[in-house]
């Protein structure tokens, strides 16, 4: 019973990450293909930095790069509509962010399988 438990968790997890990322790079190619590179990157940012960077590094580069790219983004002269602005800033710490907690349900909770 509890295996299954942490594996139907580790599924939805991975599935929500998936369509988290879908999503995001649906709405991205409605627009250009600059801003669809951009959310590439950041996803793929993302991606890379939640599963392998520890959890107050992870923060602080969430908190440190939203600062700086709404700086950029939204104090700057970017001809760009503000609602791809506002994604393209959360772009990177909600993809982070859903790795690092599957990470967490996946790796963390492996310990219930071992007996």
């Amino acid at each position: 019973m509890i295996r299954r438990h942490v594996v139907e968790s580790g599924l939805i997890a991975l599935c929500v990450i998936l369509t988290a990322i879908v999503l995001m790079m649906w709405w991205a190619s409605q627009y250009s293909h600059f801003i669809t590179t951009a959310m590439m990157t950041m996803i793929i940012l993302g991606l890379v930095v939640g599963s392998l960077v520890p959890n107050i590094i992870l923060t602080w580069l969430m908190i440190g790069l939203t600062i700086i790219g709404s700086a950029i983004l939204l104090l700057g002269y970017v001809v760009m509509d503000n609602s791809i602005k506002i994604m393209l800033l959360f772009a990177f710490p909600i993809t982070a962010s859903l790795v690092y907690f599957s990470r967490y349900i996946i790796g963390e909770w492996g310990w219930i399988d071992r007996n």
